[in-house]
């Protein structure tokens, strides 16, 4: 199975995942980064604030991009 670092990049800063999780396929990959996004969202929202220029960087074990989850596209926002 293979290996994914979500690693957070935020207001010019990387947090990187290091051990990394074990998905079957992509569309699992892209599940669980959206789910982290949101869960990450939502720290900020009950401290008052919200940036949604972050966004979560997926990679390979080989260090290669698999796949970007900005913040923004992780929510629908609505009203103002």
């Amino acid at each position: 199975m293979p290996r994914y670092h979500f690693n957070l990049h935020e207001h010019g800063k990387v947090v990187a995942d290091e051990p990394g999780r074990d998905y079957d396929d992509l569309p699992a990959v892209r599940a669980a980064a959206v789910e982290a996004a949101r869960d990450l969202m939502s720290h900020e929202v009950r401290q008052g604030s919200l940036s949604l220029s972050s966004c979560i960087v997926v990679e390979d074990d080989s260090g290669a991009e698999v796949l970007r989850v900005p913040f923004g596209s992780a929510i629908t926002v609505t009203g103002r």
